[in-house]
Order: structure tokens, then C-alpha cells, then sequence
């Protein structure tokens, strides 16, 4: 190994330097049925009603498929794990961008429990349509 390619691979903190990073044909097809799977299991997830825990559910299922993809397709697992590292930080930070926002949507019928209904947003939403419709036109 040369002094430059010693230098260059230590730059990278992980060995590999610059070589493509290639996975058994096997690999790519578990990880593929796993998502296929997971695809499946987000569609079961929808018609099944868990209650306030709805919001949670579809969002672990759609963060373990992310996770394979980001892992496994985009080579995240055998790159530098700088990498990783700026990834789970701006996921952090997005949750933290959520959270609040989640919290309202559970907690939005807890000051005015009519307004939490499901009927009493139907009711309005129905009601300011019909105000906005134009009156028929008399011949």
C-alpha cells in the first residue's frame, strides 16, 4: 500500500477508502421481501383502527423501511459512520419538528370536546360548502 493510499483511507476513518462496496445478490432480495413484507404490513395497519396509537404505528412500519432502504440500497451501513451519525441527527431534529404538532393533533378535543368529534367537522366543513354553493338561477 502506497503512502498516498494509506493517507487517503485514513482520511475515511473506516479502511475501505475508495472500493465499492459490493452485497451478495441474497442480501438485496431479503432486503427487498422485507420491504415487500413491511408494504403489506402498512396496508393491514391502515384498515385496523389502534386507537390513538394509530399516528405511532404507521410511523415506526414506515421508519424500519426507511431504515433498510437507507441502510442497505443506499450503502449507509458500510459507509463512513460520520454519515449515520449527521443522519439519526437530522432525524432528532425532525422529530423534534413533530412532536408538538403530534401532540396537538391528540390532544386538539381536550379544551372543547364537541370540536374533537368527527361529526361536528363533517357538520361544518358540510355546512360551509353548501354557504359557498350559488343559489340556482330562476327562469
Amino acid at each position: 500500500m502506497t503512502q498516498a493510499n494509506a493517507t487517503h483511507s485514513s482520511n475515511h476513518g473506516d479502511g475501505h477508502g475508495d472500493e465499492p462496496h459490493v452485497l451478495p445478490m441474497q442480501v438485496y432480495l431479503g432486503v427487498w421481501a422485507a420491504l415487500v413484507f413491511l408494504t403489506i404490513v402498512t396496508v393491514a395497519v391502515s384498515r385496523f383502527d389502534f386507537g390513538s396509537a394509530n399516528t405511532f404505528v404507521a410511523l415506526l412500519v414506515a421508519t424500519i423501511k426507511g431504515a433498510l432502504v437507507v441502510l442497505y440500497f443506499m450503502h449507509l451501513r458500510y459507509d463512513n459512520k460520520l454519515y449515520l451519525i449527521i443522519l439519526l441527527a437530522s432525524l432528532l431534529f425532525v422529530s423534534i419538528f413533530f412532536t408538538p404538532t403530534l401532540i396537538d393533533l391528540h390532544t386538539r378535543d381536550a379544551l372543547d370536546p364537541i370540536k374533537g368529534r368527527t361529526m361536528y367537522k363533517l357538520s361544518t366543513s358540510k355546512a360551509k360548502s353548501q354557504d359557498a354553493a350559488p343559489a340556482p338561477a330562476a327562469h
